[in-house]
């Protein structure tokens, strides 16, 4: 009788076997590995049980090898049209975390595998930027390009190649010559998984070391899935890697009114949420519905609360409820807003009257009045958009441009901020205030002078919100705002699309995503992001989350792992909000699709 090992508890994590019988998929399930990287007891199991093989080889850097593919073809011009796609997914944060527990030197390259569709102009030819040193080199039946920054790799270094799943080896041994044409030593390969034995068989033969945590029976084959969802998403989050033209993002977005209309156009919808936690527990919420007897209405949403969960949590649950309430597939489009309009006062006034009924010491102490929510919502009734939106949640279209027929990132809700100058001077005609739109109390006492961020009365970020009643009702407001109260509404903003084939999707999100993303990264991530080569996440509403927190841990100078291992709560909260996101796909049955 033979002992089977114990399965290491990040294997339980990832939901795989040990041991794959043959069956014709390994795992039904999409593995996710970032619970595993915030769990440190697991990320130092996982560290070990990849390391381990490596340990007698004196390895001094560990290189994380980042896999593209590029498509090349010329134009009508006889001009090269390069298009790159890349999934980074968890390559950078195990790498990191193998080189940060062994005290290593840590590098990255980039593998390119060129596919040419169509003969190129002769004269054409392929340069790296100045900032990099570039190997090319052909491999099996595909070219490869092998992209280093300058001094990324350690002169004569012997190197330990790390990406977090393969299903091919041809990258791997591309890497390998490339930098052995730069003096460097390669000990071997490590990662969490193949996705098939023939992966192994190829680094077999091409000589090259490796360890696998998960090794694919004879005949098994690892496959991933697209989910759509139907639910309030997964509070797991997942990794993409963002292509940005500068770095910086900015809070003042491009709105477009002027959209085509033809509200003849039919579609079909789906879905998927994503969450990630900041705050413990966390204030975001969001919700996913179709109106079970008016199939032709749906309602997908995002909330962000502030000041704690009773406000966010009270308009969840009534908001879209007194909306689906109201609206039929039949409705005017004047009718609809007024309806939304109607629904979002009436959960406002039905949150006040709750904090009314209580004690007026116990609202008091526990800062009842002081707690507030933000919200988007897109309401979709037939071939019809309808995006409202109170606070900082935002909802960015994505559509084909008629003219470019290149992919537009149109911000479909209204920023009420204080960036906003409309917005603040109906702040100020609201509370006849002259001063309204000022620093907070610590900003000026600390003189931060222009680099202050202002608020309304030099307290709240939103011009707009749910609750925040102390900024809004004087029954629930004290000294010094009392006097001067309403400076904010929940009053929304309302944009009506009448989509006509070229919507491709919706992108609903909380601030935590759009204070370091702009809609058109955003946009470019959902467009690029493909099912089938990501392994560790299934939705592109899990990547754009994964894309923020990179964008989020390279300005804090942090290793994706450091960030992903800092607990819920005040500590991770330094770094960055609750983050939710919704991706609503829209899919033309004219035959135009997401």
């Amino acid at each position: 009788m033979s002992l089977v090992p114990p399965q290491p508890a990040y294997m339980h994590r990832l939901e795989l076997s040990t041991r794959c019988m043959g069956e014709s998929y390994a795992s039904q399930s999409v593995m996710d590995l970032s619970n595993l990287l915030s769990d440190k007891m697991s990320l130092k199991e996982l560290v070990g049980d990849l390391y381990r093989p490596f340990e007698a080889q004196h390895v001094d850097q560990i290189v994380a090898v980042h896999v593209q593919k590029e498509t090349i073809s010329p134009n009508s011009n006889g001009e090269v049209a390069v298009n790159e796609t890349g999934a980074y997914h968890f390559t950078t944060a195990i790498a990191g975390a193998i080189a940060g527990t062994k005290h290593l030197a840590y590098g990255e390259l980039s593998v390119i595998r060129k596919t040419i569709v169509a003969k190129t102009p002769s004269k054409t030819t392929f340069r790296a930027s100045k900032c990099k040193r570039v190997v090319t080199l052909d491999c099996g039946d595909g070219k490869f390009t092998v992209e280093l920054k300058r001094k990324a790799i350690e002169e004569a270094a012997r190197v330990l190649l790390v990406v977090d799943w393969i299903n091919e080896a041809e990258s791997i041994i591309a890497a390998r010559d490339a930098l052995t044409k730069l003096g460097c030593d390669v000990v071997g390969a490590t990662f969490v998984l193949a996705t098939n034995e023939d992966v192994l068989c190829n680094l077999k033969s091409a000589q090259v070391a490796y360890s696998c945590s998960w090794n694919p029976s004879h005949g098994a084959n690892l496959n991933t899935k697209l989910s759509n969802g139907s639910g309030n998403g997964s509070s797991r989050c997942t990794c993409h890697q963002a292509e940005t033209s500068n770095g910086q993002s900015s809070r003042k977005r491009p709105r477009n009114s002027d959209i085509d209309s033809d509200p003849s156009v039919k579609v079909l919808l789906s879905h998927h949420t994503a969450e990630y936690q900041a705050n413990d527990p966390s204030e975001d919420r969001c919700l996913n519905i179709v109106k079970s007897t008016d199939e032709g209405v749906q309602i997908n949403a995002v909330f962000d609360g502030h000041g704690g969960s009773r406000a966010v949590e009270h308009i969840r649950t009534s908001l879209c409820q007194h909306i689906l309430e109201q609206v039929s597939s039949k409705n005017s489009s004047d009718k609809i807003s007024e309806i939304v309009k109607s629904a979002f006062a009436r959960s406002d006034e039905e949150l006040k009257q709750s904090l009314l009924s209580l004690p007026e010491k116990t609202r008091m102490s526990k800062g009842y009045c002081n707690a507030g929510a933000c919200a988007v919502i897109a309401l979709f009734i037939n071939s019809v958009l309808y995006i409202a939106n109170v606070g900082d949640c935002a909802a960015v279209l994505g559509k084909v441009s008629k003219e470019t027929q290149g992919l537009q990132a149109i911000e479909v809700s209204v920023d009420h901020s204080c960036n906003n100058p409309q917005e603040t001077k109906l702040v100020i005609e609201r509370s006849h205030d002259r001063n309204a739109i000022r620093m907070s109390k610590d900003d000026q006492a600390t003189g931060a002078g222009i680099i202050g961020v202002k608020r309304v009365a030099g307290s709240l970020a939103m011009t707009r919100a749910f609750g925040d009643f102390y900024l809004k009702c004087p029954e629930l407001s004290s000294a010094p705002f009392k006097s001067k109260v309403p400076y904010i509404t929940s009053e929304p903003s309302i944009t009506t699309v009448y989509m006509n084939g070229s919507e491709k999707y919706v992108i609903l999100a909380s601030d935590g995503l759009w204070d370091v993303m702009t809609p058109q990264e955003a946009v470019h991530i959902v467009d690029k992001f493909d099912p089938a080569q990501s392994l560790f996440f299934s939705t592109a509403s899990a990547a754009l989350i994964h894309a923020a927190l990179e964008k989020i841990a390279h300005r804090d100078g942090l290793m994706m792992h450091e960030l992903m291992s800092m607990t819920p709560g005040s500590v991770r909260r330094r770094f960055h909000d609750d983050i939710t996101c919704t991706v609503v796909y829209i899919e033309h049955q004219n035959g135009s699709s997401a």
